[in-house]
């Protein structure tokens, strides 16, 4: 680099040294670096050496030398908080205090590792496929701790891919509607992504154990997507339905409805649909999301629980017992039929009726908090009866773990 520079040379196993090599900046610069020291009883050096900032001509520098560290954290997906797997993470160095650094690591569990030079800048991005998701900076500075470890979580933005809640079909045969909550599509397309298919798959197999019951299948959209999109998404479960040897003249595709990008069901299956939490999604959910409680019925103008609505609120009260530190809104639900105020004094009452229930059982009434919404937020239009029953509901809503 300059007149006289330090260069290294490494001993081999097999007793050779290695070709010479310069050890470049910063320790050598573009005038004569002499004169190097390596200390015997620690690991700094010495080296005379005419640089900026100093006093005149050759001044005594000390040299210690920069360590790995090691850096780890989480990757977890806005709003629903779950770990995310297979994102390749890059670290890139931006500054030249030491030699350029670029890392790779994969997320495993939602998890990531790796090891960088102390004393220097990074652009981290997280990439999935050809799609970089995030990109953020990350500054070391010089430590002499070798044992030194950076703890660095990541958020990555939210993607609707999946629902929060689950349904699982019943054996019996019922005549009513209801939603496939986990039969989630990405905005502005009708492709079944692989997270659908475990929920349709057992809609297959209780299908073909029922070959006369039916199906029918009513897509939808959001108010800014194309309308047609709602019958494609239909055709879409229709097909992989299908697919799963369930026969056509079971499935039924009907004109679609503007309620987000979901599949609404109707069945001739007689008895009482079970809709039920996946227990996993309570720990991985990020405070403001909110389930709903479809099975938690009530009588037309009336706030008494039933005996399939128990049994629901059983469920939702093991949830609260093994997360007890959760913290849950209760929020109450009706269709536009009667007075709005009426309908927010009614959904309070019902809301009120799942809060006793639950402290009737144990749990503490410091982490339950009631609001009654009337006809507020419907999923679907009033105008039919379908409708209206989507609308009729209790959520809970996550308001702190």
């Amino acid at each position: 680099m300059g007149g006289y520079d330090v260069f290294k040379s490494v001993l081999g196993d097999s007793g050779k040294w290695s070709e010479p090599e310069n050890m470049g900046y910063p320790i050598n610069t573009p005038d004569d670096d002499v004169y190097f020291y390596l200390s015997s009883i620690s690991k700094k050096s010495y080296i005379s050496s005419y640089r900026e900032g100093g006093y005149g001509e050759k001044d005594i520098y000390e040299i210690s030398p920069i360590p790995s560290v090691k850096i780890n954290g989480i990757v977890t997906e806005d709003r629903t908080g779950k770990r995310v797997n297979n994102l390749q993470m890059l670290f890139v160095s931006t500054r030249n205090t030491t030699k350029p650094v670029n890392e790779t690591a994969i997320t495993q569990d939602g998890r990531y590792a790796a090891t960088l030079t102390a004393y220097n800048s990074y652009r981290i991005k997280l990439v999935d496929g050809k799609d970089t998701i995030l990109t953020q900076e990350l500054d070391i500075p010089f430590t002499s701790d070798e044992s030194m470890v950076i703890t660095r979580d990541f958020v990555i933005p939210y993607i609707q891919k999946e629902s929060g809640v689950a349904i699982v079909l019943p054996e019996k045969f019922y005549s009513g509607k209801f939603l496939l909550r986990d039969i989630h599509f990405e905005k502005g397309k009708s492709v079944l992504s692989t997270l659908n298919q475990k929920e349709l798959d057992k809609a297959a197999e209780i299908l073909k154990k029922n070959p006369e019951a039916k199906l029918k299948l009513k897509g939808s959209v959001e108010s800014n997507e194309n309308p047609t999109l709602a019958q494609e998404r239909s055709k879409s479960v229709s097909e992989y339905l299908k697919g799963r040897g369930v026969s056509t003249t079971q499935l039924e595709v009907v004109d679609g409805f503007t309620d987000g990008s979901i599949v609404g069901l109707e069945s001739n299956f007689k008895g009482t649909p079970t809709m039920e939490f996946d227990k996993s999604i309570i720990n991985s959910a990020a405070v403001g999301a909110s389930f709903i409680l479809r099975n938690v019925h009530f009588e037309t103008a009336k706030w008494d629980l039933n005996e399939v609505s128990r049994n629901e609120l059983d469920l939702l009260i093991s949830i609260l017992k093994e997360n007890p530190s959760l913290n849950i809104e209760i929020g109450g639900y009706t269709d536009n039929l009667g007075e709005d105020a009426a309908n927010k004094i009614l959904s309070e009452k019902r809301a009120k009726a799942v809060e006793e229930y639950l402290l009737s059982n144990g749990i503490d009434k410091s982490h339950l908090s009631v609001v009654g919404y009337g006809e507020a937020n419907p999923l679907a239009p009033n105008d039919t009866e379908e409708g209206r029953v989507l609308n009729r509901r209790t959520e809970i809503r996550i308001l702190g773990k």
